[in-house]
């Protein structure tokens, strides 16, 4: 990651690339627990949920598959989405 592909500040240039490989994957993590919490507030219905969470990761996994560098990316998301459902279902068994 190298000139343009790093992230800029306005008034001081780049944060480097170690710098933006860590911004670019929190904003990330960020918009997928934003946009989870968006789709279940505006969508009631289970079954349609989960129909845009799956036509949202087709959408997103084909992109990846055919850019450069799309492999490593999609692997990290699909590790994050395996950690978020194995988290979600022990917070569910755990009695409160």
């Amino acid at each position: 990651m190298i000139g343009f592909a790093t992230v800029k500040v306005p008034f001081a240039g780049s944060i480097g690339a170690d710098a933006s490989y860590y911004w670019l994957g929190t904003n990330a993590l960020a918009a997928m627990a934003l946009g989870g919490w968006l789709l279940r507030e505006a969508v009631q219905a289970k079954l349609l949920r989960v129909l845009t969470l799956a036509a949202v990761a087709l959408i997103g996994a084909s992109y990846l598959l055919g850019v450069d560098g799309g492999w490593p990316a999609l692997a990290i998301l699909l590790v994050a989405g395996w950690t978020a459902l194995r988290w979600r279902r022990t917070s569910l068994a755990t009695p409160t």
